[in-house]
């Protein structure tokens, strides 16, 4: 019974024996299993860094071609461009090359794992075709035989993967040697074409120098005509200025002792008796800085007191009773401040709501003593101060006469009082000016800034222009077209409406301007000789103009705004293209351009057109 026992262990031995795959690393092989693993992970590392390598080089050389691509189908290639791809060139050839050496290097190591991975082939084949028994015959006992099975089974595991990596080193090595010398291909072309631009600089630098060596002897001739030009430019340029100057007046008005009665011909609702008819209408005038009066007129009448009204134009500000000098020193004589200075200045009609007068007064005084000198820390100021529009316009009759009395009593309810900065503690110079146009403009003055922004009930652009207090007081300056000048000099025109062909003349001007601000110097007003008396022998001719740009019909015109009140683009259709102007540049070209005395006052403005 015993023996068939023994019978059946020894049958069920042989047949786990002949489950076992063969493998090359066992009693029979020469090396360990340790010692195969570790040199499996450092191949794959190797692997690993050789590929990366190569496929940074694959993208390098990808994307020098493709430079080399984009300069070849240029005509302004530099020897820069040149040298910058050459370095990239040569700097991966030599990338290239160092590669091929590790890659020559790997492929020794790759024959010697060759012949070992051959061997435990060899090794395998003797394994697979010894006796099972022997494993049974050598071992002392059943646990050794256990133990000789596991560790055979484990080896044959470890070297069926080292010879699959082996096999598959040799794969990637064949195509990585092809990869190496498709890029090798690739670098020989680059440096073909780089020769070639190089070679094309070269001729265009030869022709270049030649050129030059031919201009160089005209130089001495154009020089002296290149001296005789400028001077002519200059010139033109101060003949421009100054014609610039005489027809737009820009100057710092006020509302006057008597206020405006309006122009009714500079209105956007006349009607020229022509069509398509084209006028630009400014809303305010310069300086659109501090008080608006017209503004404060409209506040007042909406129930504003002074001080509403000051601080809505100059901010952080409290108004308050100072230590005044009794008199003041001006270009007529020494003057009681708070008696017959104020009382004669021609500022505001005496007509208006009493609290604009008031606001005015304040405003008035504040800019006087901040004029001639006045601080909190210095009462007693030696300064003086004009009496015309360039500080503040004096009248003597105003001074005494009984129909300002409501203008004098504002001057007395509001005795000594000035506005101080609560950020400075001190006075400032306290602009104003008759209309701004809805928006005003803020300045800064010994450390105060002053507030800014849309004058409008709305607080903002929203409601501008319905709602803007100087539309709502009725300012004739709040859009307005000027066609006079100050001295009510108009050429001949009636109003400022322009003819279709008069306005396509200012608008090719501006296109040929955008094009080339150096024609600036032939867009002088075609009539300045007629107009002005004043000939600019440059000047462009409407016809010229018009054969130069094509403009022979205006389409549409559209203007857009700026949220800090100022007109941003002027947008104009025409029968050539849709042109886009900078609203500051049209304005230029506009005012140099434009016939008569028609011109745009302020910096927000509108174009109109009657169809």
């Amino acid at each position: 019974m015993k023996k068939t026992y023994f019978l059946l262990f020894i049958v069920v031995i042989i047949l786990i024996l002949f489950q076992i795959k063969p493998n090359m690393k066992n009693a029979y092989a020469d090396d360990n299993i340790d010692d195969i693993q570790r040199e499996i992970e450092k191949q794959n590392q190797k692997l690993n860094k050789k590929n990366k390598e190569l496929t940074q080089l694959k993208s390098r050389a990808n994307e020098i071609s493709g430079k080399i691509k984009a300069l070849s189908g240029q005509l302004n290639v530099t020897k820069s461009q040149i040298d910058t791809l050459k370095t990239e060139i040569d700097s991966l050839s030599k990338n290239i090359d160092n590669l091929n050496n590790k890659i020559t290097i790997k492929n020794k190591e790759l024959s010697d794992q060759k012949v070992a991975r051959n061997k435990t082939l060899t090794k395998l084949y003797i394994i697979q075709k010894s006796p099972k028994l022997d494993l049974i015959l050598e071992s002392t006992s059943l646990v050794d035989f256990i133990q000789n099975i596991t560790y055979i089974k484990d080896f044959l595991n470890t070297t069926y993967s080292y010879i699959g990596k082996i096999n598959n080193n040799i794969r990637t090595y064949e195509q990585d040697k092809k990869e190496i010398e498709q890029i090798k291909v690739q670098i020989e072309q680059q440096k073909k074409d780089l020769q070639n631009m190089a070679d094309n600089l070269s001729s265009q630098v030869n022709y270049a120098q030649g050129t030059l060596n031919s201009l160089s002897q005209k130089q001495s001739a154009l020089s002296q005509e290149k001296r005789e030009i400028q001077k002519k430019l200059s010139e033109l340029s101060k003949k421009q200025k100054a014609l610039l100057e005489e027809k737009t007046e820009t100057f710092t008005t006020s509302v006057g002792d008597v206020p405006t009665t309006g122009d009714s011909h500079a209105r956007a609702d006349y009607d020229p008796g022509f069509r398509k008819a084209f006028a630009a209408f400014s809303f305010g005038a310069p300086h659109r800085k501090g008080m608006s009066q017209y503004g404060a007129k409209g506040r007042a009448e909406n129930g504003q007191n002074y001080k509403d009204i000051l601080k809505a134009y100059y901010g952080d500000v409290e108004i308050k009773v100072v230590d005044v000098p009794k008199n003041i020193n001006t270009d007529k004589g020494k003057m009681e401040l708070d008696g017959k200075y104020l009382y004669g200045l021609a500022e505001m009609p005496s007509s208006w709501p009493k609290e604009a007068l008031k606001a005015q007064a304040i405003a008035a005084r504040t800019y006087a003593l901040a004029r001639i000198g006045w601080r909190t820390g210095n009462t007693s100021p030696s300064g003086t101060i004009c009496t015309t529009e360039a500080c503040q316009v004096w009248s003597s009759s105003k001074a005494s006469s009984s129909s300002a009395s409501r203008w004098h009593d504002a001057v007395k309810d509001t005795k000594a009082k000035v506005m101080i900065s609560k950020k400075t503690g001190e006075i400032f110079s306290a602009w104003y000016a008759s209309t701004s146009g809805g928006y005003d403009y803020k300045y800064t003055s010994l450390g105060h800034t002053t507030k800014g922004g849309w004058d409008t009930k709305c607080g903002s652009k929203d409601c501008w222009t319905s709602d803007a207090y100087e539309s709502i007081a009725g300012s004739p300056w709040f859009y307005k077209g000027w066609y006079k000048s100050r001295g009510n000099k108009t050429c001949g025109r009636s109003h400022p409406w322009l003819t279709e062909k008069e306005f396509v003349d200012i608008v090719g001007a501006a296109v040929l301007y955008k094009g080339d601000k150096d024609n600036q110097k032939h867009l002088s007003q075609p009539d300045a000789k007629s107009c002005w008396g004043e000939s600019i022998n440059d000047t462009w001719s409407r016809d010229k103009v018009r054969d130069k740009t094509g403009i022979k019909e205006i389409k549409n015109v559209k203007v857009t705004y700026s949220s800090g009140g100022y007109t941003d683009k002027v947008e104009i259709e025409t029968n050539k293209d849709t042109y886009k102007f900078d609203g500051d540049d049209f304005k230029a070209i506009f005012n140099l351009r434009a016939p008569g005395v028609i011109h745009i006052k302020s910096a927000l403005y509108n174009i109109e057109m009657k169809k």
